[in-house]
């Protein structure tokens, strides 16, 4: 056995649904049940779920996101429960963006050794978090943050046409990645223009949720990247915060969070600064530092994303403008 065979590890992707009706059962279970992952690639871990580059027998590469055990729970209890359907509600959530410009494809739905997995398409790319920490968080200029913003509002803005709506509630510097299939990440900062991927639908809602008890169980959980996440993601004792959690206010302030990090070099609150305090009293109490025009030309921009960081959510733009 070679080198190469040993780091190989196929995994069955059980009780497989295409995301796609349409799909022949022969042919996704052939695509789709029984993918080969590689040990010597590290896979990425998030709070409750591990995403793995995986390969089928024809040799197309695609993410298989596994939900991982809750520490302290055991299977078919009641954390464990709400963990499933919260993880499959991401899954449709991932649905109803999948065909959308800016959004990862979806395969399907399965199991793997029992738990929960989706299947998607793999995005080839950067994430802004790792384009800043290449540039040693070397601060943008005012036109790149700009043109970065408007690409993400772009995504964002095209999910209206759907009847439920969408709201990502977890942009990040993470989970903004740009892809590099088509143009190296450093031609498109160089001209300016951005090929945008959103990706984590794990805090993602519709905006007009059908099921309210569902919802209630399911939100525990999320709550956004506290260093970019509004304060509204970052507690569950406000009045009316269901409805709080369910607008597209949330994305706005969550993208302004990416935009001023990228002109100043820090996020505005420094949440991952200050480990002991409650991120929520932390935005709710303080004003982060005003951004700082470096020409005349950012002010109005410099405006906006102070404006979007507002505490209050009526206070903020909404995404159009």
């Amino acid at each position: 056995m070679s080198n190469a065979d040993s780091q190989r590890k196929v995994i069955e992707v059980a009780d497989f649904v295409a995301a796609a009706p349409t799909m022949d059962a022969d042919e996704a279970l052939r695509r789709y049940a029984r993918l080969i992952v590689f040990e010597n690639e590290r896979p990425s871990e998030g709070a409750t779920s591990v995403v793995m580059r995986a390969v089928n027998a024809a040799g197309e590469v695609m993410a298989l996101k596994v939900l991982r055990p809750a520490r302290g729970s055991a299977d078919g209890d009641a954390l464990s429960r709400a963990r499933e359907r919260a993880f499959h509600e991401e899954y449709i959530n991932q649905l109803m963006v999948s065909r959308l410009r800016g959004f990862p494809e979806v395969y399907g739905y399965g199991t793997v050794e029992g738990r929960p997995a989706i299947v998607m398409e793999w995005v080839e790319g950067t994430s802004l978090h790792d384009v800043e920490a290449a540039q040693r968080h070397a601060p943008w200029s005012g036109e790149l943050v700009a043109r970065l913003g408007v690409a993400v509002l772009d995504i964002l803005c095209s999910t209206s046409a759907l009847d439920a709506g969408f709201v990502h509630r977890d942009i990040s510097a993470r989970n903004v990645i740009l892809r590099s299939s088509e143009r190296p990440v450093a031609d498109q900062l160089l001209e300016a223009s951005f090929d945008v991927c959103l990706v984590d639908m794990g805090s993602a809602v519709s905006v007009s949720p059908a099921d309210g008890s569902f919802t209630m169980l399911a939100d525990v959980w999320r709550n956004g990247t506290p260093d970019y996440a509004p304060p509204e993601m970052l507690t569950r004792d406000v009045p009316g915060i269901d409805a709080l959690r369910h607008s597209g206010a949330i994305d706005v302030y969550a993208l302004c969070s990416v935009l001023y990090e990228l002109y100043a070099g820090s996020t505005p609150f420094r949440v991952s600064e200050h480990p002991e305090a409650s991120p929520y009293r932390l935005k709710m109490d303080s004003s982060p530092a005003p951004l700082a025009a470096r020409t005349d030309l950012d002010r109005g921009l410099c405006h906006l994303v102070m404006a979007g960081i507002e505490r209050e959510p009526g206070a903020r733009p909404t995404a159009p403008s």
